[in-house]
């Protein structure tokens, strides 16, 4: 009989009522980790972590829900050099400043896709730690256009939890960037330029 209890909780998730659309705020904290897109031999995932304001709703005569949002961000990962070039790190450290759009669609229940745009910059500190080198620490503020796509599920009208990935790419290269990467070994250039994040959400709606 055991086997029957996830069964039925799953379906008393699912035949939940729908969520009340009037909610017009919502308060994002996010969790998880992070990877620098740089192609090192190895990478180390590090923390990822967000908060996001929104406010909005849904129009009438319209599924999707629509919010405005600013969110502030935070990642750091360390990419490893090949060992040709002494086995080097480079550790990308960045708080991010973003203001966008997100948009709520409704797929079963109260389990929901969440997509959004957001446009912003990005405060950067690139440290390369090398053997019988001295560290090098490089500072860059690139702008930024992140995507992120993931799942939502409303346990109650003022709570849900989920789940994203979402990929920040600088829009402006940078040559401190670009030295860091070369000083490590890694590639400079357009391949570099960004980060991608695996989160877990909860947001409170109000």
């Amino acid at each position: 009989m055991r086997p029957l209890v996830p069964l039925a909780l799953a379906g008393v998730c699912l035949g939940a009522p729908a969520a009340r659309a009037e909610n017009h705020f919502l308060a994002e904290l996010g969790g998880g980790l992070a990877s620098p897109l740089d192609a090192g031999e190895e990478t180390d995932f590090g923390p990822g972590l967000g908060l996001t304001l929104g406010v909005g709703g849904r129009l009438k005569g319209l599924t999707p829900a629509w919010y405005l949002v600013g969110r502030l961000g935070y990642a750091d990962a360390t990419a490893h050099g090949p060992a040709r070039f002494g086995g080097a790190t480079l550790e990308r450290s960045a708080w991010e400043l973003a203001l966008g759009g997100r948009m709520y669609l409704p797929l079963v229940s109260r389990l929901r896709l969440v997509t959004e745009v957001a446009y912003g910059q990005v405060w950067e500190t690139s440290t390369v730690a090398r053997a019988q080198h001295p560290t090098l620490q490089l500072e860059a503020s690139p702008s930024v256009l992140i995507a992120l796509l993931g799942l939502q599920y409303r346990l109650t009208d003022t709570l849900a939890l989920g789940g994203a990935a979402d990929l920040g790419w600088y829009l402006t290269g940078s040559e401190t960037r670009d030295l860091g990467a070369t000083a490590a070994g890694l590639p400079a250039g357009d391949e570099t330029r960004g980060r991608l994040r695996f989160v877990v959400t909860a947001t409170a709606h109000f």
